[in-house]
């Protein structure tokens, strides 16, 4: 209340001062303006709305204007003002522009950062508060973001960058991995939703484990161990790609590349199959007679490797290579793997001893380069023998007899023999003949081989027709 007397002096003779009493009540608002944590001061106090993606709104914070003085607070704004004001959003919905004392009004405050880092705005409440007309407090926020950052071996990556060299790898024989790291280096939760391998040749590499989906806070990181297995020669490339909520590099690609490179192998076999061991047991071609030449022995080179066999050549070396030759004219130089070529060898005795040479086969076989062969034959002096057999039983030149049986004039009687070379050199057949009273009842249907080598046989029909 506030008290006052009203004098008035006049010259009047009866009452010459005259005094009335003066009562009132003065009224003044009086602002107050809190949040969910307590009052605010005007001028100092700061409301952090915390940290949030650029663009994703913080739940709103709710604000109250009071009203503790005695008059009514009037013509009530609210405004944000400040480095940052479209990221703080003001909701004055159902919010009373007048508060009547020990009335309050609420509004609402949303954060929505705009840009990643600090965010800041003036909350400016105006009012007819005599001492806080303009009521001012700090609002602040952070824009973060997850930020994805891959390294390997120390060597911080690039999306779509040079890629990791597995360097020179073996079909079919696994690398050892590459270990790849994925760290979270923003401020933000990085969600790791997939991890895989795309590109041409993805098959050919491969996680030494499972890769999950993760979420890593800032600060975290997981490993990635990826193996490259060469299935083909050549470059062969792919890409690990990882995909995750980074607002910039939601799909981080790092290149993979290796070359599969093979291994030519060199197997040797003779005859029909028979392998034959490199510095293993000789061949032998037996005694044959001095000036002839043998049975040749074919050999098969054969590829089991993964790549070309190469600069393949066969050459006869040692104590007595004049002493065997070689017929190379089916070999080819190049090799392609699974593929396959044959040469021969054969003995050619010139002295009557045994003779050694050394069949020795020159290729990029890693490890059997030349792969050599013994060869070992004894010459002996010049023997020709001549076997004729008849079903089955040997005949005794000038002792033995075939009998025809006994036949009809109408009819006839064939017989088949066989002369097998059983000497040291080839046997030259040069005359088949009948002779003797009744030779005209004996015909050579079939004449036989002119030339048999070592070993061999030939066979020859005579047909009796009386």
């Amino acid at each position: 209340p506030r008290n006052a007397r009203l004098r008035i002096k006049s010259n009047d003779p009866d009452q010459p001062l005259f005094e009335v009493a003066l009562e009132g009540v003065g009224t003044v608002p009086a602002i107050i303006v809190a949040d969910g944590d307590g009052e605010l001061s005007d001028g100092t106090a700061i409301v952090d709305f915390g940290e949030e993606l650029p663009g994703v709104a913080r739940p709103a914070e709710t604000f109250t204007i009071s009203n503790t003085g005695t008059g009514p607070l009037t013509n009530i704004e609210v405004m944000v003002v400040g480095n940052h004001p479209d990221d703080f959003v003001r909701n004055l919905a159902g919010m009373d522009t007048t508060v009547s004392p020990q009335g309050s009004t609420t509004f609402t405050v949303t954060f929505t950062p705009g840009a990643l880092g600090g965010r800041s705005a003036i909350l400016r409440i105006l009012s007819n508060d005599l001492n806080n007309g303009q009521f001012d407090i700090q609002l602040t926020g952070d824009g973060i973001a997850a930020d994805i950052a891959v390294s390997e071996a120390a060597s911080n990556l690039t999306s779509g960058g040079a890629p990791r060299s597995y360097g020179i790898g073996l079909l079919d024989e696994p690398s050892a991995p590459k270990t790849f790291v994925i760290s979270n280096v923003g401020s933000a939760t990085l969600s790791v939703t997939n991890v895989e391998l795309t590109g041409v040749n993805k098959d050919e590499y491969s996680f030494l484990e499972a890769v999950p989906p993760s979420n890593l806070e800032s600060g975290e990181s997981i490993e990635v161990k990826v193996i490259f297995t060469a299935g083909g020669l050549g470059v062969r490339d792919a890409t690990l790609q990882i995909t995750s909520n980074d607002p910039d590099e939601s799909v981080f690609m790092v290149g993979l590349t290796g070359t599969g490179v093979g291994i030519p192998e060199i197997a040797v076999e003779r005859d029909s199959g028979t392998p034959v061991y490199n510095g293993g047991a000789p061949i032998d071609f037996g005694i044959i007679g001095t000036g002839s030449s043998s049975t040749a022995v074919e050999f098969t080179i054969r590829n089991t490797g993964t790549d070309f066999l190469t600069g393949l050549t066969v050459d006869i070396l040692g104590d007595h290579p004049a002493e065997f030759s070689r017929d190379v004219t089916n070999l080819a130089a190049t090799l392609a793997p699974g593929a396959s070529k044959t040469f021969s060898v054969s003995f050619n005795p010139t002295e009557i001893e045994g003779l050694q040479a050394l069949l020795s086969i020159g290729s990029n076989d890693a490890d059997e380069n030349p792969f050599e062969i013994r060869l070992n034959g004894t010459g002996a002096a010049i023997e020709r023998e001549i076997v004729v057999e008849q079903a089955g039983n040997r005949i005794q030149d000038e002792l033995s007899s075939v009998y025809f049986g006994a036949v009809g004039y109408t009819e006839n009687s064939e017989r088949v023999f066989t002369i097998r070379n059983v000497g040291l050199t080839s046997l030259q057949i040069s005359e088949l003949s009948v002779i003797g009273d009744a030779a005209d009842d004996f015909t050579i249907t079939q004449d036989p081989a002119a030339n048999l080598t070592i070993g061999n046989e030939t066979m020859f029909t005579v047909k009796f027709d009386p």
